[in-house]
C-alpha cells in the first residue's frame, strides 16, 4: 500500500509538472509578539503565504524523502495540578528526559526567566503587561492570572542545562521540523489548545512594544508525524502521542510564529 501510494504521488506530480518555484524556502515570519495591531492584516497575509508555500514544498518533494511514519516513545508528563500555566516547562521536561538529562517541571519553572511587569487593566481589557519573549508572563502555577512564555527563554534555559546544545528552530519552514523528526529528536512547539486556526486574539503594550497573544496559547512536545497526522505529547492532560490533523496543526503553529525548540545531541 505504501509503495503504491508513492508511485501514485510521483506520477501525479509528473503529470502536473510542478514548477521549480514550489521548492522555494518558506518566508520567515515575524514573531507574533512583535506585530503591532495596525500590522495584523499584513501578518495574516504573511502567515497564509507561508502556509501555502509549506504545503507546496510537501506536495512537490517525493513522499518517501519528505515524510516517513515516525512516532517516538517518550514518556508523557502532566502539567497539572501543580502548574496550571506550565505547558512550556512541562514540555521542556519531557524533551530533557528524551535527551537523557531529566529535570523536573517544578525545578524548570523556578529557573525559568520571568517578566514581572505589572498587569494593568482598564475594565476587562489588559492595557499593559509583560513580554513572553523575555520571560514567563504572569503566574505559572495559576494561583493568579498567567499567560505563558515563548521560545527564547525556553531555549536559554535548555542551553543552561545542555550547554551549547539548544537548537532554536523558530521561523524555519516546516520541512526543517520534519527533518529533525526524521533524525528521531522530539521538538517543543507552540500552537493553541484546539490545534487549528485561532480566532481569538488580544493585544497589550509592554516595555518592548505591542504583544499580540491568544489565551488559547499552548505548548506541546512534537514526537511524530506521517502523511496525514502529527503526534503530540500533550502536557495539558498527560496524553502520549495524541493524534492531530497535520494541516490544521501546521496552520496553528504558523500563527504562533513558527516557534520550535529542540536539542542537537543524540538521545
Amino acid at each position: 500500500m505504501i509503495k503504491s501510494n508513492i508511485l501514485f504521488m510521483v506520477s501525479l506530480l509528473i503529470s502536473l509538472c510542478i514548477p521549480a518555484a514550489a521548492y522555494e524556502a518558506v518566508t520567515t515570519l515575524d514573531h507574533p509578539s512583535m506585530t503591532p495591531p495596525n500590522l495584523e492584516k499584513t501578518h495574516a497575509e504573511q502567515t497564509h503565504l507561508a502556509y501555502e508555500h509549506t504545503l507546496a514544498i510537501e506536495a512537490a518533494a517525493p513522499l518517501f524523502e519528505r515524510i516517513t511514519s515516525i512516532i517516538q516513545d517518550i514518556e508523557p508528563q502532566d502539567q497539572n495540578p501543580e502548574l496550571f500555566n506550565g505547558c512550556e516547562v512541562t514540555s521542556l521536561s519531557m524533551l530533557l528526559t528524551a535527551a537523557g538529562s531529566p529535570v523536573g517541571k517544578l525545578e524548570l519553572a523556578s529557573r525559568l526567566d520571568k517578566d514581572s511587569s505589572p498587569l494593568l487593566r482598564e475594565d476587562d481589557h489588559i492595557v499593559s503587561w509583560g513580554d513572553p519573549d523575555k520571560g514567563f508572563v504572569g503566574d505559572v502555577e495559576g494561583v493568579e492570572i498567567g499567560y505563558g512564555v515563548y521560545h527564547a527563554p525556553i531555549a536559554k534555559l535548555l542551553n543552561e542545562i545542555l550547554p551549547g546544545q539548544a537548537v532554536d528552530l523558530t521561523g524555519q519552514a516546516f520541512e526543517r521540523i520534519v527533518d529533525v523528526l526524521n533524525d528521531h529528536k522530539p521538538i517543543i512547539v507552540w500552537t493553541n489548545e484546539h490545534f487549528s486556526t485561532e480566532t481569538e486574539w488580544v493585544t497589550w503594550d509592554s516595555d518592548s512594544g505591542p504583544i499580540r497573544a491568544t489565551w488559547n496559547e499552548h505548548v506541546v512536545l512534537l514526537v511524530g508525524i506521517d502523511t496525514d497526522y502529527v503526534y503530540l505529547n500533550d502536557p495539558s492532560d498527560g496524553t502520549a502521542a495524541k493524534v492531530v490533523n497535520k494541516d490544521d496543526f501546521i496552520e496553528s503553529w504558523l500563527e504562533m510564529g513558527s516557534q520550535a525548540v529542540t536539542y542537537s545531541r543524540s538521545a
